[in-house]
C-alpha cells in the first residue's frame, strides 16, 4: 500500500516487485506508468517495479491522470 510521509520532502513508501519496502523522495519522480500487473516509476535516479497500482500512487500522490482521450490542441496555434 502507498503511504505518504510528512516531511519537508514528500516521501512515499512503496513495495518492490520482489516484496520488500522501499522508499522514494517524489520530488524526482519523472512519471508513472502501468507495466503488466506492476507499476514502472522513472525517477532522475534510475527506474522502479513496484507492486502499487498506478491509481494507487496517483491517490497517494493526490494528482490527477492526464486525460489522454480528451480534446486536442491545434498544433497550428500559437502558445502561450
Amino acid at each position: 500500500m502507498a503511504i505518504g510521509l510528512k516531511g519537508v520532502n514528500m516521501w512515499i513508501r512503496l513495495t518492490r516487485a520482489d516484496g520488500n519496502p522501499i522508499t522514494v523522495n517524489t520530488d524526482y519522480l519523472v512519471s508513472i506508468q502501468d507495466h503488466g500487473d506492476r507499476t514502472l516509476i522513472v525517477h532522475t535516479c534510475g527506474e522502479l517495479l513496484v507492486l502499487e497500482s498506478q491509481l494507487a500512487l496517483f491517490e497517494a500522490l493526490r494528482l490527477q491522470p492526464i486525460d489522454r482521450d480528451g480534446p486536442k490542441r491545434d498544433r497550428r496555434a500559437e502558445l502561450h
